[in-house]
């Protein structure tokens, strides 16, 4: 079983990973914002951009879900690429003593089969819901608690684009060995390196349970 710290860390990972599905919530309900505004008010894309109007009329734009739900999760993205960067942070800064050298002795890069997988089980499911009804609603928090579940169970915190585009680390399935060890030990690896960085000498990692992380810097 997990511990608090690394669960928690786990958790902001999983909420991470959804961020490509919270920007289409949020386009999506940006248009529909329009729309409904557009129909009652007869506004123009100049309105939008008239600061003065927009603060004199914000109580008429937040009487539609549509408005909260875009505000909500433009928010939540802010605050998890937040909690990421600090996390992140806090782990390259780790001490030594909980950290330890391994030889990389294959490698094999992993982010296209995962990128197949994330789109599959994390936004085709969710993309048709619409969260303004209570039906949508109740089929998303179904889906994401179902799907989180699985996520945090079996540790598959590596499938997440947003570590690869924003924060540059990259998943391999790599054979490694250890020191004073004859065993070659098999995991998930994320590391800013590329494949042949991987395999020049011994990196310092940390992790377990079948996902490390790579402390060296990129040179």
């Amino acid at each position: 079983m997990l511990n608090k710290k690394k669960l928690k860390a786990n958790i902001i990972l999983l909420l991470s990973a959804y961020i490509p599905l919270y920007l289409t919530i949020i386009v999506q309900n940006s248009f529909s914002l329009w729309d409904k505004l557009n129909a009652k008010y007869d506004i123009t894309f100049g309105d939008f951009l008239d600061f003065r109007k927009i603060k004199s009329n914000i109580g008429e734009v937040f009487t539609f879900p549509e408005a909260w739900i875009t505000s909500i999760f433009i928010a939540f993205i802010l605050l998890l690429f937040g909690l990421i960067f600090l996390m992140l942070t806090n782990t390259y800064r780790t001490n030594s003593s909980l950290s330890y050298e391994i030889k990389v002795v294959n490698v094999e890069d992993k982010n296209h089969e995962y990128l197949t997988s994330y789109i599959a089980v994390y936004i085709l499911p969710f993309i048709t819901l619409n969260l303004t009804t209570y039906s949508g609603l109740a089929q998303f928090i179904i889906l994401f608690l179902f799907i989180g579940y699985i996520y945090l169970k079996y540790e598959m915190i590596y499938i997440n684009p947003i570590l690869n585009i924003f924060f540059r680390l990259n998943a391999y399935d790599v054979h490694y060995e250890v020191e004073d060890n004859d065993k070659t030990y098999n995991t998930v690896l994320l590391s800013k390196k590329d494949n042949e960085g991987l395999t020049k000498g011994k990196i310092r990692v940390k992790g377990s349970n079948g996902i490390l992380i790579d402390l060296d810097k990129v040179k």
